[in-house]
């Protein structure tokens, strides 16, 4: 619970998106983009996972995507664990025929 007097800071999507951008297109880290702009890397880090999940959007709120959106959002979503799941299964075949041979 926030202390008495102190309310929450409220960013703008553009905002949280650049902040996002800083760290995937410009090879910040976390951290140093979230002490440059002056929010916690906790707060960058969850902006960041919304944004790779397609639920940071700019300009709108996500109770107004259409179901159209909300359908390719969720595709998107299963379609990049399923790449992470097919690079570990790789991984791992590869480290047990190198180690089977």
């Amino acid at each position: 619970m926030e202390p008495k007097g102190k309310t929450a800071k409220r960013y703008s999507s553009e905002f949280k998106i650049d902040a996002v951008k800083l760290v995937l297109k410009e090879d910040y880290s976390v951290s140093r983009a979230a002490s440059q702009l002056g929010v916690s890397a906790k707060t960058l880090g969850i902006w960041k996972e919304q944004y790779e999940a397609g639920r940071l959007v700019a300009g709108k709120k996500q109770a107004q995507a259409t179901p159209e959106e909300q359908e390719l959002r969720r595709l998107r979503e299963e379609l990049r664990k399923a790449r992470m799941e097919n690079e570990i299964l790789k991984k791992a075949s590869a480290y047990f025929a190198k180690h089977l041979l």
